[in-house]
């Protein structure tokens, strides 16, 4: 692989890791994806999604959870 093409491949793996929010643990399927996609480019053509089954890294940081919105509840102080 000559190294302008690497380069295009390793900027759009990274521009998937950010658009998934940073997570870690799909290294994997975003360099697969940005292959196929950059492949595609040069060939002149648009590119499919890749689907890669990967196993995320588990000692990553996990995004939270959403908590439920509290409801209101007034004071009962007189």
């Amino acid at each position: 692989m000559n190294e302008v093409l690497r380069k295009k491949i390793e900027q759009r793996a990274y521009e998937l890791f950010m658009k998934r929010g940073g997570l870690h643990g799909y290294h994997v399927q975003d360099w697969a994806q940005a292959e196929k996609e950059v492949s595609a480019a040069e060939a002149g053509k648009k590119a499919a999604p890749v689907t890669v089954p990967v196993q995320p890294n588990k000692d990553a940081p996990q995004p939270k959870p959403e908590m439920p919105a509290k409801k209101f509840q007034p004071s009962k102080r007189k």
